[in-house]
């Protein structure tokens, strides 16, 4: 254990969960696994409230919950993360700026079902028009007003049917 106040840097996330990798990429970056995986990451974990890491590590990001540090967990392991890391990766060394490619996701709410956020994606057409007309002086007649709450009626009403099942 360490005295808390030997530690210089990072003290904030000492509470936290903390997703970390190694700042050297895989020895043999680049090559793929045996499931046809480009190998970018030699180290990936998660650590828990309480703990630290040394310099050799990156803390890539860190929560207040298991659950998100979980959801970044798995985010780093798909092959879209590593292609993007792969693409400014040019030396072992591993840094923040290797990531600039990479989304940043809300990790909270990581794993919601398809069947529930892609009807919410019709509402981006309601909040676009609302916009234009609020923003834009874009014309606000009839036909918008209908269309706008055909749309609105339809999440609600898909949210509210829930999802049925194929037998």
């Amino acid at each position: 254990p360490y005295e808390s106040s030997l530690i210089t840097t990072g003290r904030e996330m000492i509470n936290q969960w903390k997703v970390t990798i190694s700042y050297l990429t895989a020895e043999h970056a680049g090559q793929t696994d045996k499931e046809g995986r480009k190998i970018i990451l030699s180290s990936l974990d998660i650590i828990v409230q309480n703990e630290i890491c040394n310099e050799t590590y990156m803390v890539v990001d860190s929560f207040d919950t298991r659950e998100e540090a979980e959801h970044l967990f798995l985010y780093l392991k798909t092959r879209f993360v590593r292609f993007l890391i792969s693409q400014l990766a040019s030396t072992q060394h591993l840094s923040k700026e290797k990531f600039a490619y990479v989304p940043i996701l809300n990790f909270a709410n990581t794993y919601l079902p398809v069947s529930k956020t892609t009807v919410f994606s019709n509402i981006t057409t309601v909040v676009s028009v609302v916009a234009g007309v609020v923003f834009l002086g874009e014309p606000f007649g009839a036909v918008t007003v209908c269309s706008a709450l055909m749309i609105v009626v339809g999440v609600w009403g898909a949210q509210r049917t829930g999802q049925k099942t194929i037998q």
